[in-house]
Order: C-alpha cells, then sequence, then structure tokens
C-alpha cells in the first residue's frame, strides 16, 4: 500500500481473528489501541485511532483504520515506510506496514504520453492561467534573458514582425526580400550616418587594401590642405589644428630649385 505524504483520509484494511484459535473472525469490536511508527521513529500511540467495521454480515471481521496521524514526510525524503501495529482485547494482534511517497504531480492527475514525451494543455505559467484569444497563447511574459519585460511589448514585437511577413509563399518560400519590408528594401541615412561612413573612409588604413605602409584618404587630404612645413630633409603635415604633427617625410632638395619650405592655407 502506498498513500502521500501528508494524507488524512486514507483507510487500511485489517482482518480481526479470535486471539485463542487464530482463525474465527470476530465482529462487533471496539476500543481499539494502534501504535505507529514512521521511518524508524519511536512506537507512539495513536491519539483517537478511527476503526470502522465495514459489514458483520456481508464480510465478517473485515476493519478499516483511518491514518491519519504523523503521515508526512520528513524533509528531503521522498519516501519512507509506515508501520502500524493494531491490538484488542479479543482479537489477534495485527501488524501492516506501507510506504508514504512524495507526490511529483497533483494527486488525482494524469499526464499521457506520446513519442516518449508528455502530451498535455498548457493552462498555467508559474500559477498564472494561460487565455487562449484569436488562435495566440495569451501570457504575460515577466523576465525575457534577465530582462523585465513591460506589458504589450512582446505582443507588438510579433504583430511588427507578421506586418513584414508575406500573406503568400511563392514556390514555397518568399519571392523576394521586398515582400518582406514592403518598399523600405533600401535605408535613409541620418545625418549621423553619413558622418560616420565619411569618418570611416577617412580613417581607413589603405595597407588593409594596397599592403603598402599605413596611409589613409585623410592624411592625403591633410598634405593638400593643412599646413605643412619643411626642415632641412623632413617634411611635417600638421593635422587640423596646424600644430600636431599627423605625418613626416623624408624629402631630397636641390639649391637650384625654388624654395619652397611650406604651405599654410587659409
Amino acid at each position: 500500500m502506498i498513500i502521500p505524504s501528508g494524507s488524512t483520509d486514507r483507510l487500511m484494511f485489517f482482518i480481526a481473528v479470535d486471539s485463542t484459535d487464530l482463525k474465527t473472525r470476530e465482529t462487533g469490536l471496539t476500543t481499539f489501541t494502534v501504535y505507529r511508527s514512521r521511518n524508524g521513529g519511536a512506537a507512539t500511540a495513536y491519539t483517537t485511532p478511527t476503526v470502522s467495521e465495514l459489514s458483520a454480515a456481508n464480510m465478517p471481521g473485515v476493519y478499516a483504520l483511518t491514518l491519519d496521524e504523523d503521515t508526512t514526510l520528513a524533509a528531503g525524503h521522498d519516501t519512507e515506510e509506515y508501520c502500524v501495529h493494531i491490538t484488542q482485547a479479543s482479537m489477534a494482534p495485527v501488524t501492516r506496514v506501507f510506504d508514504i511517497h512524495r507526490v511529483k504531480f497533483t494527486e488525482g492527475q494524469s499526464a499521457t504520453m506520446a513519442n516518449s514525451a508528455v502530451d498535455a494543455d498548457l493552462e498555467r505559467i508559474a500559477g498564472a492561467v494561460v487565455s487562449v484569444a484569436t488562435a495566440q497563447l495569451g501570457v504575460n511574459v515577466v523576465n525575457v534573458g534577465g530582462t523585465v519585460q513591460t506589458a504589450g511589448d512582446i505582443i507588438a514585437d510579433t504583430n511588427d514582425i507578421q506586418a513584414r511577413i508575406p500573406a503568400a509563399l511563392v514556390g514555397g518560400r518568399m519571392a523576394s526580400i521586398a515582400e518582406v519590408v514592403g518598399d523600405k528594401i533600401g535605408y535613409a541615412l541620418t545625418s549621423a550616418d553619413h558622418t560616420l561612413v565619411a569618418d570611416a573612409l577617412l580613417k581607413r588604413d589603405m595597407s588593409a587594401v594596397t599592403g603598402e605602409a599605413a596611409r589613409s584618404p585623410l592624411n592625403a587630404f591633410r598634405f593638400l590642405r593643412n599646413k605643412w612645413s619643411l626642415a632641412a630633409s623632413t617634411l611635417t603635415v600638421t593635422k587640423e589644428d596646424d600644430v600636431t604633427a599627423a605625418w613626416t617625410a623624408a624629402v631630397s632638395t636641390d639649391a637650384a630649385a625654388v624654395p619652397v619650405i611650406g604651405s599654410d592655407p587659409a
């Protein structure tokens, strides 16, 4: 016999036979003494044992004891053995042993199995009732990836995705990107986007393309527009502040050439 932990309404049947001949079934007995022991605990008398006779005429000698004391498992245990010892002046003693189990699912409910998986209707999430409306799962998602969600976020995002999916497939697939995003295949760059693109181009290291030493369009433009100076055999090109050096180069000189030694565009 197995009963769930904490149960107080389970009945345990036993047969009362004569204490002398050990075979004659005794009827009409009252005033039973019951001792119990759970998981090896000390023998403890039932405070108020409830024993009922089923039917002296149809089931003579058959009695039922209500198991309603000390039926809760100890913390950390999933099962324990429970022993009862029943005595009465006119009957032979009866000893019964049964198991107490911790219920893993709601008692009295069943889950069906299909293809080695549990087949069940989703009714609750974290104790909250799940509602279904217009063929959608109406569940309030509180936390996704550690981020608290505000009401309506997920529904709004889902609706946005649905609006971008074509109503019908072509050959079992989406025909084109245009069907997904409508007439918004292109992307209009903002002023900030333009600046980012320009900065990336101007600061591009040309060695990644040509294999030459680090050179960029920005440094090339600096020689054309920024201040530069020539001292001895070194050419120095400055940054936009006309003070900080951007790059230098060794130059060859010729006394017969025009003596240009610098440039400082206005």
